[in-house]
């Protein structure tokens, strides 16, 4: 599975859960260390924004992007990595979005 197959997920996830949300594209011209997807929190109107990696690549160094992501959260936007659809879900749960469709991975 590549990045963009993660992506593609994570955004049908967000729309199941009528969240709005969009791909970024970044280009030459764009600001720098844009995240993969940006959506809004229906009802809050909170900004979110998802960096989408490949397990096990998520940097441990400072980064434009973590630096980005840093500066949403820092104005009460949801901001952060993920390598699955689960980690997303759990993110929004932890941050207290209501979701219409939810991943349960335990039993009973």
């Amino acid at each position: 599975m590549k990045e963009s197959d993660i992506a593609r997920q994570i955004r049908n996830f967000l729309k199941l859960n009528n969240i709005y949300c969009w791909p970024v594209k970044e280009s030459a011209w764009s600001y720098q260390g844009l995240a993969d997807i940006c959506a809004v929190i229906p009802g809050s109107g909170r900004h979110l924004e998802i960096e989408v990696k490949m397990p096990g690549k998520i940097p441990k160094k400072i980064t434009k992007q973590t630096e980005h992501l840093g500066k949403v959260v820092m104005h009460n936007g949801i901001a952060f990595f993920a390598t699955s659809v689960k980690e997303v879900n759990d993110k929004l749960k932890s941050e207290g979005v209501a979701l219409r469709c939810s991943i349960n991975m335990g039993g009973t």
